[in-house]
């Protein structure tokens, strides 16, 4: 196949499944569409790595996204133009393109803080970070959870792989405190059926008055930040923490890194990596288990 415009190719590669047989993700068809806003009519020979730092410059300084965001960018080019090598068969050498180091440093909170910000939190955020604490989820499937995803009489989580980042299906059990959480959101959710003439049939089980879930950007928004400084956490403290805190607890209550991995739809057990080293007395009790061995008779 002959050489074809950056925005020719997007197409191609966001209407082809990967070779596992996924659709391509809304992560990727963002970010890509914001690629093809650069790029759409340039030639795949024209891109060069000149124009790739700058499109890092401009992510990192007038965007202020972390490296580990802008590296979300780059892994979709880099996908995209070896699909037109490997896949499409296209002649040409694709740049090479880096990824920035990122930072691993991983803040997490104890059960008692999360505590602390969910009785600071209004009613509605209160309930999403409740979940997500006890979930793991992430901020968007949180958020956009509908009633179609709860399960087997509220005791499981079903999501295909197209609607989670990492494109894996997810089967998810649910403690007690989450059924109760869920069949209480079922309730508030009948009596505004009940009362509104506006709102029936409400699909999102965290929703506000008009029966929508709240924006992205709106669930950690000044009302949040206050609760943050109410609670006494540090001002870094975001949806994605309760994420943290969720493998952290997990982790050090002995949950193996593996099983961690397909509880959470992490990617692989590097992704988990950070945890591990919070389990210091199942790591001590592991190596006692040498103790003493070459005296035994």
């Amino acid at each position: 196949m002959g050489l074809c415009t950056f925005e020719k190719l997007s197409k191609i590669y966001l209407t082809t499944c990967s070779r596992r047989g996924i659709e391509r993700n809304g992560t990727a068809k963002r970010v890509i569409s914001e690629m093809v806003d650069e790029w759409g009519d340039r030639q795949l020979d024209e891109i060069t790595t000149l124009d790739i730092r700058v499109l890092v410059g401009s992510l990192q300084q007038e965007r202020k996204l972390k490296n580990s965001t802008v590296n979300c960018y780059l892994n979709y080019l880099r996908a995209m133009l070896n699909f037109a090598v490997e896949e499409l068969e296209m002649k040409f050498v694709p740049p090479k393109i880096k990824a920035l180091e990122e930072n691993r440093r991983t803040n997490y909170l104890e059960p008692n803080e999360v505590g602390r910000l969910i009785r600071a939190l209004d009613p509605l955020r209160a309930d999403m970070a409740e979940f997500a604490f006890l979930t793991g989820l992430r901020n968007n499937n949180v958020r956009t959870l509908k009633w179609r995803h709860v399960k087997h009489g509220f005791s499981v989580l079903e999501f295909s792989a197209a609607e989670m980042k990492n494109n894996k299906p997810v089967s998810m059990s649910l403690t007690r405190d989450c059924q109760a959480l869920l069949k209480r959101r079922m309730r508030m959710k009948e009596d505004l059926e009940h009362t509104s003439r506006r709102v029936s049939d409400i699909e999102y089980v965290f929703f506000q008055d008009n029966g929508e879930p709240l924006s992205q950007k709106s669930v950690v928004n000044k009302t949040w930040r206050r609760a943050v400084k109410i609670a006494g956490l540090p001002a870094g403290t975001t949806f994605h923490t309760l994420r943290h805190s969720y493998a952290s607890y997990h982790i050090k209550a002995g949950t193996q890194a593996v099983e961690l991995v397909e509880m959470g739809n992490w990617a692989s057990l590097n992704s988990v990596a950070r945890y591990t080293h919070l389990n210091t007395e199942r790591k001590r009790e592991v190596a006692n288990r040498m103790q003493g061995v070459l005296r035994q008779k």
